[in-house]
């Protein structure tokens, strides 16, 4: 795979309309100056704790979501992939 870009950051809960038709997705905020690369769908690599999967991501915003100008970063894995969440303290 030809690597243009390497984004990192931290999975944000999403508005969930992937997971209603059956594609759930990754939601990247990405780290504090990551640039990205220019609007598109790629063939992707996620790296989930020390494993790696191949997706589809799309970057940019979601004409037929919303009409929020904020560009996203979403990964539907093509493997479904089993994330382990660690909470830091009991929810208040």
């Amino acid at each position: 795979m030809n690597e243009k870009a390497r984004l990192t950051g931290t999975i944000v809960h999403g508005k969930g309309l992937g997971h209603t038709v059956g594609m759930p997705t990754a939601n990247l905020r990405c780290d504090e100056g990551s640039a990205l690369p220019e609007a598109g769908v790629y063939a992707s690599l996620l790296e989930v704790d020390g494993q790696t999967y191949f997706g589809v991501t799309n970057v940019g915003t979601r004409p037929s979501v919303d009409s929020d100008p904020t560009p996203t970063v979403e990964t539907f894995p093509l493997r479904p992939a089993t994330v382990r969440l660690h909470l830091p303290r009991p929810r208040l």
